[in-house]
């Protein structure tokens, strides 16, 4: 694919650059194969079939970087609610509620977590739709000939 994907990213910024590249080599490889030849697809079958694999690799590490990323972010949000009330541990009475309600309310977790798995679970739906559209251009590439004449569609099972 040409993109070097980490095991885990330090930023949202570096995150939503590798995936936007993903995303793009993957729109890319799927306008190649739209506009191929008839004689170009029938000679280039491995290179289709490798392009689907990497592409495939290469969703299955994004998808595993960005659970990785979110879930730790999400710990460390629940770190910093727990140091927060483990500072109000000295506290008592009234002040201790006081203090223990704004630490609830600046430290929500709950959220905060809910809308992180949102974005989450949509860049992964995204990876996976340009594979499945990759995949599928694929087959009507090879099933079409590029748009020129029918073939065979069990010449290909």
């Amino acid at each position: 694919m040409g993109v070097t994907i980490p095991s885990s990213f330090k930023s949202r910024h570096h995150l939503k650059q590798t995936h936007d590249k993903i995303l793009t080599n993957i729109k890319l490889k799927r306008e190649e194969f739209g506009v191929m030849d008839a004689k170009d697809i029938r000679g280039s079958t491995e290179a289709l079939d490798k392009t689907q694999r990497k592409s495939k690799v290469a969703v299955e590490k994004m998808t595993n970087a960005i659970t990785l990323y979110y879930d730790n972010h999400a710990q460390y949000l629940k770190q910093r609610r727990q140091q927060a009330y483990d500072a109000l541990a000295e506290l008592e009475g009234h002040e201790y509620k006081i203090k223990h309600l704004l630490v609830t309310v600046r430290y929500s977790v709950g959220p905060r977590v809910w809308w992180m798995n949102q974005r989450k679970d949509a860049k992964i739906q995204q990876l996976q739709d340009a594979v499945d559209k990759l995949q599928m251009s694929c087959f009507m590439a090879r099933l079409t000939d590029g748009g020129r004449e029918p073939n065979n569609i069990f010449a290909f099972v």
